[in-house]
């Protein structure tokens, strides 16, 4: 983790300074999977950009959507934004709509 905002902080818990420098994988994503496993991480790791990663987090239990978006340099990429969202209320609310019909 090279930066932080406030949003992600308040999500974890944590400040800026005991973020930083940290793998995104033990902060941000689910326990259930290693980093070899993760597909965030798979993605992250294959230098590749997605719209929506959709995750479940067991222990909290919640659903997230994660987004990777490129930050490009004079020699390429030089880093990738790691955005999510939280979908728990849509998966439920879709669980629903699927059961109904």
């Amino acid at each position: 983790i090279r930066n932080v905002n406030r949003g992600a902080c308040k999500e974890v818990n944590r400040t800026e300074e005991v973020l930083l420098g940290r793998n995104c994988h033990e902060v941000f994503h689910p326990s259930n999977f290693t980093v070899d496993q993760c597909p965030v991480c798979r993605r992250i790791r294959g230098k590749q950009f997605s719209r929506a990663i959709e995750l479940f987090f067991p222990d909290s239990p919640r659903w997230v959507e994660v987004s990777l978006s490129p930050v490009s340099g004079i020699s390429g990429l030089r880093a990738m934004v790691h955005s999510s969202w939280d979908i728990t209320e849509r998966v439920r609310e879709e669980g629903e709509s699927e059961a109904n019909r």
